[in-house]
């Protein structure tokens, strides 16, 4: 799946909190982002911010299936956005990359994805 280096930058509560790492473009997704909890750099991120305000996500039946960041202001490839949710989860194991950039990054936006030259570019 193709990624992209990019940084997650958001704010929750007055804080701001960075994170920079490869993201998959995840068409399949319908949430903003979602955080691999088993990437390296995301477990340093989450041990780093232990004031982090986490929320349990539910599925339709009440399990738990993934913690979220409620975020005021978010910024994630140089675009920003308001009041986001940011997933974080541990249910998709074989995921290398630090998180997956869902269909609500693209919501507003057109984007062309060149998969012969690795080109991706929103307008």
């Amino acid at each position: 799946m193709p990624a992209v280096k990019a940084q997650l930058a958001f704010e929750q509560n007055g804080r701001s909190y960075t994170l920079s790492g490869n993201f998959v473009l995840d068409l399949g997704n319908g949430s903003f982002i979602a955080l691999m909890k088993q990437s390296p750099l995301v477990k340093d991120f989450l041990k780093i911010n232990s004031g982090l305000a986490l929320r349990n996500g539910y599925d339709s039946k009440g399990t738990v299936v993934a913690e979220a960041v409620v975020a005021q202001r978010t910024e994630l490839c140089g675009i920003s956005f308001g009041n986001q949710i940011i997933v974080i989860t541990s249910k998709l194991p074989k995921f290398t990359s630090e998180g997956n950039i869902g269909l609500k990054f693209f919501d507003n936006s057109v984007s062309v994805f060149n998969f012969d030259t690795s080109e991706f570019v929103i307008f």
